[in-house]
């Protein structure tokens, strides 16, 4: 049977975005993740946790829930597959595990397929143009932070191509565990086929 998951952020005993991690549980299974949250799992009061429930069709297999501690990414190393598919949540992440091998000294990777712009290895990724926030409009797998920030308008689809990567000078990624933060915009260099780090912004 072919698993999913959602990785849902939990801070001061807040859930927070379940509406639209539940859209999209809701496109494959019939569970209810605020009824089984409500039910099963002990919310701590205090700090940022990262709740992670694998479910099928039908149910809750399993959940975990832990202190966060965040990954520092300052470079991005560019990796093209033009076969991937991960629309999907899926618990088998081995299609992206075999690309991360691939990142060197790097961070993470930044995966290019068909020429254009998707995804990290974990999140979704966002440019800076000089006037707006863009996201790719050809990402692996459309997150639920990626989902609500084009809803409020704070970032827009657009196509990007791989050539395009040099036209830009600050990235940001975004998942469930990570908003829209300019603390962690990381100005980047294109060198040799990452993006590097020359300087952190703080706003």
């Amino acid at each position: 049977m072919c698993l999913l998951f959602e990785t849902i952020k939990v801070e001061d005993g807040v859930v927070r975005n379940l509406s639209y991690h539940q859209m999209r549980v809701a496109k494959y299974s019939t569970v209810n993740l605020l009824e089984y949250i409500s039910n099963n799992v002990a919310i701590p009061v205090l700090g940022v946790h990262k709740l992670r429930i694998t479910y099928s069709i039908y149910s809750v297999c399993s959940y975990k829930l832990e202190l966060y501690n965040p990954k520092k990414i300052e470079s991005l190393k560019i990796i093209i597959d033009n076969e991937i598919d991960y629309h999907k949540k899926l618990d088998d992440r081995t299609c992206l595990n075999d690309l991360i091998e691939q990142r060197g000294e790097c961070d993470d990777i930044l995966i290019i397929k068909n020429n254009f712009v998707s995804d990290t290895s974990f999140a979704n990724i966002i440019f800076f143009d000089g006037e707006k926030w863009i996201t790719p409009n050809t990402p692996l797998l459309e997150g639920s932070c990626r989902s609500r920030l084009i809803r409020d308008n704070i970032i827009r689809p657009q196509s990007i191509t791989s050539s395009d990567l040099k036209s830009y000078s600050s990235f940001m990624i975004i998942n469930a565990m990570l908003d829209f933060d300019l603390t962690r915009v990381v100005n980047y260099k294109f060198i040799d086929g990452c993006l590097k780090l020359s300087s952190l912004y703080f706003d």
